[in-house]
């Protein structure tokens, strides 16, 4: 075949261009396969391959910058792209995915912070609710010592009321 890894874009499925990666991925992809297309197209020579200008026609489709955004020039343009062209956006692509992955490191470091000041409020509230289950605890013992203080007293006045024939 003379184009290098082109048997997937055959059964691609264009909604999974949802993916931005993979947008970046294909637009670079198809730049390269635009410039075999027309050479190969240029070499065909009206030989009439249909397979070619059907490619052409998806490569075309898939570069179109409604479709792949950020890139604002149209797909005729794409096909005029020098190795340097390409090479520089491969570059801009790898700068893109590297702020990507900062920004989403940070969002990730970010969350994982508010996450722990989360849980250490979480802590807090718990040792609050053991403290105030441990003065409730000793609140109950001091009412259950009075409580038997004054049974104890209770218990005294009968018998003293017992031993005078009082009760």
């Amino acid at each position: 075949c003379i184009f290098p890894h082109t048997s997937w874009l055959l059964n691609l499925d264009i909604s999974a261009q949802e993916n931005r990666m993979f947008k970046f991925d294909t637009m670079h992809w198809c730049i390269i396969q635009l410039n075999y297309l027309e050479q190969a197209i240029r070499e065909d020579a009206g030989h009439g391959n249909k397979y070619l200008q059907n490619l052409l026609e998806l490569c075309k489709f898939i570069a179109e910058p409604t479709r792949v955004e950020p890139f604002e020039d149209v797909y005729e343009d794409l096909m005029a792209f020098s190795a340097e062209q390409i090479e520089a956006y491969r570059k801009e692509m790898e700068e893109r995915r590297r702020l990507d992955a900062i920004s989403t490191r940070k969002y990730t470091e970010e969350l994982i912070k508010q996450q722990e000041e989360e849980i250490a409020e979480q802590k807090q509230a718990i040792e609050a609710n053991r403290q105030e289950l441990a003065a409730n605890k000793q609140e109950l013992a001091a009412n259950k010592q009075e409580l038997e203080a004054e049974k104890a007293r209770a218990d005294k006045y009968a018998a003293i009321l017992r031993q005078h024939g009082l009760l």
